[in-house]
């Protein structure tokens, strides 16, 4: 099983959380307000907005944090 999860698991196209499509199900779905973007550091605070069900546009995962007083950009 894990083996088939690796090899069927991407990241989406658009948005870089993951999927098992080009699109992520939130990217694809066209009830969602494809110009209102909400930058999040990863796929966890996704999960936590969703579970809100208070969001209707889509996400950007930046896979961590920016920080330009470290460095981080």
């Amino acid at each position: 099983i894990m083996a088939r999860m690796r090899q069927e698991i991407k990241f989406c196209q658009r948005c870089h959380n993951v999927a098992d499509t080009e699109l992520c199900g939130i990217c694809a779905n066209t009830a969602r307000k494809q110009d209102l973007i909400c930058v999040v550091e990863n796929i966890r605070d996704v999960i936590a907005l969703e579970s809100t069900q208070q969001f209707n546009g889509t996400y950007h995962v930046i896979g961590g944090v920016i920080s330009p007083l470290d460095g981080i950009g």
